[in-house]
């Protein structure tokens, strides 16, 4: 998936998969033990926690 420039906003595909891929990393920490933050996934994705909150 190419990056998207910060100045345009995400597309409701865009958003969706994000959605998709946060409820899974959720499912495997919980099935793990551990919980996931958006500080946690934003340090491991390098995406900031903004765009992530968004």
């Amino acid at each position: 998936m190419a990056p998207v420039p910060a100045s345009s906003s995400p597309t409701p595909e865009v958003l969706t998969e994000l959605n998709s891929l946060w409820q899974q990393a959720q499912t495997r920490l919980a099935e793990a033990g551990s919980r996931l933050t958006l500080a946690r996934a934003s340090r491991a994705t390098g995406v900031p926690v903004a765009t992530l909150s968004d």
